[in-house]
């Protein structure tokens, strides 16, 4: 079964990216799991080193567990107050003692995971997902991220902004999201951010965007509109079109030299989250039209690359 992955450290900003999981697998009839991993040491720093007692693993791991069913039963506790019974979310969970790297990978490998969920950055100082470990499983998962922080993801999400740097990759995000809006009905605001040159560059500007829009079969939905954003700061760019705009989602695709890539360049990791107070989407990058099927159930639709050129010219 297809399952989202829930990575938890039982905060509040990892209790709203639960509650967003749960939204998002009644959309798409997926399961949950809820993982926690729990840091452990080899080896006690004293005076002379001296190994990790067995029985501090087992309070760790117990509390884990105990933390975990909490969890469970108060998202069994929301699936159970929903009117529709199209589809029973199963909700299991996962405990894995060391890094949350491992436990990613673990789940990875052993589990269908069509998605990661998480929390973004939050003040307590001794808290597990902060701006490294986003980093870490932005890199790893291979997959697409959804992180929450502030603002908690709305069953009736409207709008959603998409930023590009129109590469071919994105066309294969988009293509995807273009198929998650079938089950949320909302309105994809595809933004460029284009920083401020000289006027000669503008025409050819303008036709890498036509391009980029040629490439998407729009026929398939209504609801897609494309922006120019003019500026040098690709966050506070995003950020003011979002708000503007009242957007439920900033989407990106994470690779190098990708507006992902350069907003984290542009500001520390740590503070990614709080930059962009709505919930953040981060789309691994392939090249192959395809490599985003296995992250949605069979029946969505995802267009053919090699039709696009055929379909806008009908």
């Amino acid at each position: 079964m297809k399952t989202i992955l829930v990575l938890t450290d039982f905060s509040e900003s990892a209790r709203n990216a639960a509650d967003a999981a749960i939204i998002i697998a009644e959309a798409i009839k997926a399961d949950i799991i809820l993982l926690n991993a729990f840091v452990i040491a080899t080896m006690m720093v004293t005076t002379e080193p001296m190994p990790w007692p067995l029985e501090y693993y087992k309070i760790l791991e117990q509390d884990s567990i105990d933390q975990l069913k909490l969890e469970q039963d108060r998202l069994v506790e929301q699936t159970l107050k929903k009117d529709s019974a199209d589809h029973k979310i199963n909700i299991s969970t996962m405990s894995r003692g060391g890094s949350l790297s491992d436990g990613l990978a673990y789940a990875l490998k052993h589990e269908d995971i069509i998605m990661v969920t998480m929390g973004g950055r939050h003040n307590k100082g001794s808290e597990l997902l902060f701006g490294s470990d986003i980093m870490d499983v932005i890199n790893n998962a291979n997959r697409p991220v959804f992180i929450n922080s502030v603002i908690k993801l709305s069953s009736s999400a409207k709008n959603v902004v998409f930023a590009t740097d129109l590469s071919h990759e994105d066309v294969n995000g988009l293509n995807y999201v273009i198929s998650l809006s079938k089950y949320f009905g909302f309105h994809i605001h595809v933004c460029h951010v284009a920083e401020n040159a000289p006027e000669s560059t503008t025409s050819h500007h303008s036709n890498h965007i036509s391009e980029f829009e040629n490439k998407i079969d729009r026929s398939k939905l209504s609801c897609l509109s494309f922006n120019e954003l003019k500026g040098n700061h690709i966050k506070d760019e995003l950020t003011k079109y979002s708000n503007a705009i009242d957007a439920d989602i900033l989407i990106l695709t994470h690779k190098k030299h990708s507006f992902f890539w350069r907003m984290v360049h542009e500001t520390p990791a740590t503070d990614l989250v709080k930059i962009h107070k709505q919930p953040l989407l981060i789309l691994p990058c392939s090249n192959d039209p395809a490599f985003f099927q296995s992250f949605l159930p069979l029946h969505s639709f995802i267009p053919d690359a090699s039709n696009y050129s055929s379909a806008n010219t009908d």
